[in-house]
């Protein structure tokens, strides 16, 4: 098989697996491999935001809104569509209502809703004095509340007027939506949030339950982490039946890979290797 197409279907399934799905499982679908310069320095989504954190993140968390990459990249217009949020309204220039998808579970069986969507973008993980997540208020913006108003609408309040093609962008990039129940068990009646929640980051950071369409499987600290199949993902199982990044800081290292067949996909990969990988062509 010549390189560039290998390159081309390696691309293409590591996009269908983290983002679409496949609509039936299949015995022999691929483990892919990744080869990676720098692994996620932790799966905390709002502490750990860098593109080697999210590009594992995506996988494994998911959002109220999703960009549809692809329509953008043949329209090159910025498209959205339901994630966790089924649809989504902003009734004044601070407030936006939305409703959730019923239906959805976390990677350990229990139900998502809207108590977590709460807890994500609340005072304890984000807004607080000493808040772990802080980097994540620079996505969403300054929230002055977020309330349930049922188990599957939620209305989120700015602090400051947010234009109306602004505001659900900003549930897009990186607001990932992560389990409520994993930091709250943590919670002790007298101590202070900061303090509970510093054990709750701990014990998240490498044991993450999201609803994405990938389960954090395995990790090694310096050599790998390894995601399994969410078949329960509800967008539909994900084409792959396993993804692994890989460690290998040398960009030689990950061509020599990838042309060998030991990675079935290289990042960050630069325009000048181009040359390079012509000649596998």
């Amino acid at each position: 098989m010549q390189l560039n197409r290998r390159l081309t279907l390696a691309v293409l399934a590591s996009f269908a697996a983290s983002t679409l799905g496949g609509a039936a499982l299949a015995d022999d679908r691929p483990d892919l491999v990744v080869a990676v310069p720098k692994l996620a320095r932790g799966l905390e989504p709002g502490i750990f935001t860098g593109n080697v954190d999210v590009r594992v993140a995506h996988s494994v968390f998911d959002t109220l809104i999703r960009r549809d990459f692809v329509t953008q990249a043949e329209t090159g217009a910025a498209v959205l569509i339901p994630g966790l949020a089924t649809s989504w309204e902003q009734i004044s220039p601070t407030e936006m209502v939305l409703k959730l998808r019923e239906g959805v579970t976390w990677h350990d069986g229990t139900e998502f809703t809207a108590e977590d969507v709460v807890f994500s973008f609340g005072q304890e993980r984000v807004y607080g004095d000493g808040a772990p997540a802080r980097t994540a208020a620079r996505m969403v913006g300054q929230l002055e509340s977020v309330e349930a108003l049922g188990p599957y609408e939620v209305k989120l309040t700015w602090a400051a007027v947010v234009a109306e093609s602004l505001m659900p962008h900003r549930l897009t990039n990186s607001s990932w939506i992560v389990q409520a129940d994993a930091y709250k068990e943590f919670e002790k009646d007298g101590v202070e949030d900061k303090a509970w929640m510093g054990e709750a980051v701990d014990a998240v950071t490498w044991n993450p339950t999201g609803t994405g369409p990938y389960i954090f499987d395995d990790f090694k600290a310096g050599e790998s982490i390894r995601l399994v199949s969410n078949d329960n993902y509800f967008m539909g199982a994900p084409a792959a039946a396993s993804i692994t990044f890989v460690e290998v800081p040398e960009i030689s290292s990950r061509i020599a890979g990838l042309v060998s067949g030991e990675f079935d996909i290289a990042a960050d990969l630069t325009p000048d290797q181009l040359p390079v990988l012509e000649r596998y062509d």
